[in-house]
């Protein structure tokens, strides 16, 4: 068996409201995302609503379960991975506990690539960039991929090093969030 990956003693990339980010320590392409284990176990305590007893079936990891499991059905029925989808990489033993290993999303110059919050804040929601926004809405509804917390923070704005060209990336938020799936099922 594999030791876990050591993250106590590195420095986050990002650090999010339910999860932290790291560089994967032994691939500068690979990063680490690690749950905030403390903050969504009380919002899972919270969303259960004082229900003794009641689990989910993969409790803490339940978000990360159904982006995966979207995001390898979405691969599958189309026989690639969308360009704007953050490469998954499977999942990893850290010593934060379990990490989720995506790829690194980075920028013309090599760093990691900016929210598209940070961006728009930056310049300005310019004709390019709601030019990239619409694309990108209308490559999701073309490619029927479904979403439960989609927002500027999780966008990242890259660089597409094959096309030569800067490229909006979704890096979390897929994935059916509803009670009954109907989504699926349709």
């Amino acid at each position: 068996m594999q030791p876990p990956f050591l993250l106590k003693d590195q420095t986050p990339l990002a650090v999010g409201k339910t999860q932290t980010v790291y560089q994967h320590p032994g691939d500068p392409t690979l990063l680490i995302k690690v749950r905030k284990l403390d903050k969504v176990q009380r919002s899972y305590d919270r969303k259960l609503g004082g229900i003794i007893g009641y689990k989910r079936r993969h409790g803490l990891y339940t978000t990360w379960m159904r982006e995966l499991e979207h995001y390898f059905s979405v691969c599958l029925r189309l026989g690639y991975q969308p360009p704007f989808l953050q490469r998954d990489h499977g999942i990893v033993d850290t010593d934060r506990g379990l990490g989720m290993v995506v790829g690194r999303i980075t920028d013309r110059s090599g760093a990691l690539a900016p929210r598209l919050e940070e961006v728009v804040t930056r310049t300005g929601l310019t004709a390019e960039l709601r030019a990239k926004v619409e694309h990108l809405a209308r490559q999701m509804n073309e490619l029927r991929i479904s979403t439960n917390d989609i927002s500027m923070t999780n966008i990242v704005y890259g660089w597409d090093e094959i096309a030569k060209e800067d490229r909006l990336v979704l890096i979390e938020g897929i994935g059916v969030n509803t009670f009954v799936p109907l989504a699926r099922y349709s």
